[in-house]
């Protein structure tokens, strides 16, 4: 590394060149694997574990005269108790969200339902926009429906436009996605099942995905036109079947935005290929 003048030694700034062009296309390169990941990391706009005591935390009583009993959270969960054979529900607003082009709407929830016998009843969970404030269902969205016995657990998805009633209202339904036959959602005096739904915006249609416990549904798609067009979202929605008697445990409510990871992806490889681009 020392070449000498004058009898004294002399640093080699060809070498010294060489080791610096080295680390710089190391910094590129390592800067170029770290922009791939963090860009399409999940964003959290709600999130519940109801470790907060049996507080109600901003959950609104859908038809509170349809529930039995509802507390928010003393033993960590919330768990909820039908009256009688008309559904209620719970809602919770959160920040307004406009999903992007290639943006995911994602819904994960923890649930069990305990009862004596079986009911051939659904479950039904809601992503939708309120634009004043909740009372009686006035959110405009998508319900998620699924049996909890396990004879006919096939999601369905439909849309109610600003229903009186988000069990019984009129709605459009866009159509069952299949799940596999080990995943049924059964949860009849059973153990909790995590419910994961998706809704992905894909130009100017929505393409939805259920997953329980892990065992993905397949996928369905429909148009925007006349529903929610703008892609707005705004409330969190759990509604509890028709059955009396019925206590539902819920846990772990998150509601997510997974940003569209192509331009991630896109900025990470641009910044690998110049790097392999210089050190040729």
């Amino acid at each position: 590394s020392l070449f000498m003048t004058n009898n004294k030694p002399q640093p080699n700034i060809e070498h010294i060149m060489k080791i610096t062009t080295k680390k710089a296309h190391a910094t590129i390169l390592a800067i170029g694997v770290a922009m791939i990941m963090p860009v399409s990391a999940a964003i959290t706009v709600f999130s519940d574990n109801f470790n907060n005591g049996d507080t109600a935390d901003g959950w609104i009583l859908d038809y509170a005269s349809r529930m039995g009993s509802t507390d928010y959270g003393s033993g960590g969960q919330l768990v909820a108790v039908t009256a009688n054979a008309q559904p209620a529900g719970l809602w919770h607003t959160f920040t307004d969200t406009t999903l992007a082009d290639g943006q995911i709407l994602r819904l994960t929830v923890d649930v069990m339902m305990s009862r004596s016998t079986a009911q051939n009843r659904s479950i039904r969970f809601g992503l939708g926009y309120a634009a004043d404030p909740i009372s009686n269902g006035n959110v405009a969205g998508y319900q998620w429906g699924m049996s909890h016995n396990g004879s006919n657990a096939d999601p369905m998805v439909d849309w109610l436009a600003s229903p009186s009633n988000w069990g019984n209202a009129t709605t459009t339904s866009h159509g069952s996605m299949l799940l596999d036959d080990n995943d049924l959602y059964t949860v009849n005096n059973s153990e909790m099942c995590t419910v994961q739904i998706d809704l992905e915006r894909s130009g100017t249609d929505y393409i939805s995905q259920v997953t329980i416990n892990s065992g993905v549904s397949g996928t369905t798609t429909w148009s925007s036109a006349g529903e929610i067009a703008d892609f707005k979202f705004n409330a969190v929605g759990l509604f509890t079947p028709y059955n009396n008697g019925e206590t539902w445990t819920y846990d772990n409510v998150t509601v997510e935005v997974i940003p569209e990871p192509s331009a991630g992806i896109l900025l990470g490889l641009g910044a690998l290929a110049l790097t392999l681009r210089r050190r040729r």
